[in-house]
């Protein structure tokens, strides 16, 4: 009798063992995709708030004398750059859109403050002026990348893709001179 209830015992063990464990993993498996998810979407609140402060810089500095006001929106520009090639790294399977704009907007600042501290021209204020109105439609449209689900919204994606371009586009007239 002994030995016939020790054989059931074993196999309702490994029954459970059999049942649980699958079930431990596909919980495993739901927290973690769960987890990745909160914290890219950590990572989007941060990267919007540089965004927000880029935003910001970038209109004050329209209204620039000289190149040394430039400063705190180069600081401004590298770190938004920097925490969006981090959220792009992160999300990379759903395909965030690249901000190429970033860099050379910090390479038209690294142009402009090169020779020094000097008065800005007025081309050079009208091109700050013009990026910091595109970069605007940029930003309003980053604000709403991610949804409620915490996922990218493919249609914001697309349109923050558009305004980099154009704003990439006048970037790269003055970077070529023109």
């Amino acid at each position: 009798m002994t030995r016939k209830h020790n054989g059931r015992w074993l196999i309702v063990v490994v029954l459970a063992v059999l049942v649980g464990w699958p079930v431990y993993q596909l919980a495993d498996w739901y927290k973690n995709v769960t987890s990745r998810h909160d914290a890219s979407y950590s990572l989007f609140e941060v990267s919007l708030f540089q965004m927000e402060l880029l935003n910001s810089t970038l209109r004050e500095a329209a209204t620039a004398q000289d190149t040394g006001q430039l400063d705190t929106l180069k600081l401004a520009a590298y770190s938004a750059q920097f925490t969006h090639e981090r959220l792009a790294a992160a999300m990379e399977e759903e395909g965030l859109v690249d901000l190429a704009s970033l860099p050379q907007l910090q390479q038209v600042l690294l142009r402009l403050q090169i020779g020094g501290r000097r008065t800005l021209k007025p081309e050079e204020t009208q091109l700050i002026g013009e990026a910091a109105e595109l970069f605007q439609r940029l930003y309003e449209e980053y604000g709403g990348l991610m949804g409620p689900n915490h996922r990218l919204i493919p249609s914001k994606n697309d349109k923050v893709r558009k305004f980099d371009k154009e704003l990439q586009e006048l970037l790269r007239k003055k970077l070529l001179g023109g």
